[in-house]
């Protein structure tokens, strides 16, 4: 009877509390205690990617001359110059907690230019002008996850561009002289993993190019050589890229 008695107290119980009277009649280890792994990051920014971007770009250029028929800006101040580029971008991120480093280059076709007359001081019936006609650049990224999908970041790096200045002379001669120009850039983005291994970008970059003279021998015995044809860029671009 007594038996009887305790075997229908362990059912009760084994009914309302299996983990305990497993553990107790069965003689079961107890489960060891295992510290939680801190929480996984639903994105990562780790890896490489390709990309296309695309935008506008605005800025500033001159002429300046050297030469006996005179010196400095043949324009008196320079002149405003504008357009698009269009193009592919590579790079590579590597994340530390929400730390991301990276490096990134691109290519862009870009259509750019602008023109004025000559001041009064040179000939004013003569026509300058500045085209740029593509452009690269190499940066370093640096950048701060506030939100896992979103990327906020600084760039900076060299840049490199073909740039053609332009002449039209009041006699009507036209010329032209192309050079390749390198320089810096620096900058500021913010990008967004926005499905499975796709990101967008929108960044804002400044690119300033280095002294480079233009028609040196001066291309008619009238016109002075070009001791530079400064440039700066102000580029406004969005882009789109798949990560790897």
């Amino acid at each position: 009877m007594r038996r009887t008695t305790l075997a229908f107290c362990a059912a009760a119980l084994g009914g309302l509390f299996p983990q305990l009277t497993n553990a107790a009649d069965l003689g079961a280890a107890p489960v060891p205690y295992v510290k939680a792994a801190p929480p996984m990051l639903a994105y990562s920014w780790n890896g490489c990617y390709l990309g296309v971007e695309g935008g506008g770009a605005w800025g500033h250029s001159d002429q300046i001359a050297g030469g006996p028929l005179g010196f400095g800006s043949v324009t008196g101040g320079g002149y405003d110059v504008s357009g698009g580029l269009l193009g592919g971008t590579v790079g590579c991120n590597a994340q530390y907690s929400r730390w991301v480093f990276g490096v990134e280059g691109d290519m862009s076709w870009v259509d750019k230019s602008g023109s004025t007359n000559e001041s009064a001081a040179f000939t004013s019936s003569s026509v300058v002008g500045t085209h740029e006609f593509w452009l690269g650049t190499v940066r370093g990224r640096v950048g701060w996850t506030p939100f896992d999908q979103w990327l906020i970041y600084a760039t900076g790096g060299i840049a490199g561009a073909g740039v053609t200045a332009t002449l039209v002379t009041a006699a009507g001669g036209n010329f032209s002289d192309s050079e390749s120009r390198f320089g810096w850039t620096a900058g500021v983005g913010v990008e967004t993993m926005f499905w499975r291994d796709w990101s967008a970008k929108l960044e804002y970059l400044h690119v300033d190019f280095a002294s480079q003279g233009y028609f040196n021998p001066s291309p008619t015995p009238t016109t002075n050589i070009r001791t530079n044809v400064p440039l700066t860029n102000e580029i406004v671009r969005a882009g789109v890229n798949w990560h790897f």
